[in-house]
């Protein structure tokens, strides 16, 4: 006879750093009591040379991080945006003067720049301090009971929750599942991304 899926308070479909953050927050608000999962593919980092990938957290997000009791291990590493300079215009003209410049009249900063390595190692720390549960897969079924959801899992397993969170990303399959509706449109641009290493100090 199969034992039944397990129930839990919150599954979390998402390990990044906000579906990380919202497992750290709501497991503190709950109590040890509560039992929160994250559900995600990829499994914790195995230390290497960081991806360059970045993320500009503002003050907010900052705050909340720190509450969480994450920041403190990635505010040494991240670096501060004092200002921000916003310029339109054609590559080849002569001279491009800001559309747009910001700066910070506030003692602290705009925002923080951080390797996102950084954030979601940070945040699967303190999850995993916390007791959250992790779960290297990803969610391949979905069906909503009266007071639980079912999530059928890629490794074969199943999990039931009283709330289930989409926290995996833009095109989230859990948000397709559960038919979630979005409301989306093309912009009809282009964006560059670049990472460029400083001969120099940049400050």
């Amino acid at each position: 006879m199969t034992a039944p899926a397990p129930i839990f308070d919150v599954v979390i479909a998402g390990g990044g750093a906000n579906g990380l953050a919202l497992a750290a927050a709501v497991k503190q608000a709950m109590g040890q009591g509560a039992s929160i999962a994250v559900v995600d593919p990829a499994a914790p980092s195995a230390g290497g040379p960081p991806p360059l990938r970045t993320v500009a957290i503002a003050e907010g997000p900052r705050r909340l991080l720190e509450r969480l009791g994450a920041w403190e291990t990635i505010g040494p590493k991240a670096q501060p945006i004092l200002s921000m300079a916003i310029m339109d215009g054609e590559v080849r003209d002569a001279v491009r003067l800001p559309h747009l410049h910001i700066a910070s009249k506030d003692p602290g900063p705009l925002a923080h720049m951080a390797f996102n390595d950084d954030v979601v190692g940070a945040l699967s720390a303190l999850c995993d301090r916390l007791g959250v549960q992790r779960v290297t897969a990803s969610v391949a079924q979905w069906a909503s009971g009266k007071s639980v959801a079912e999530l059928g899992l890629s490794n074969g397993r199943a999990l039931r929750a009283r709330l289930a969170v989409a926290a995996d990303g833009a095109r989230s399959k859990l948000s397709r599942l559960a038919d979630i509706q979005t409301i989306g449109w093309d912009y009809d641009q282009t964006g560059m991304v670049a990472t460029v290493a400083h001969e120099r100090e940049h400050e």
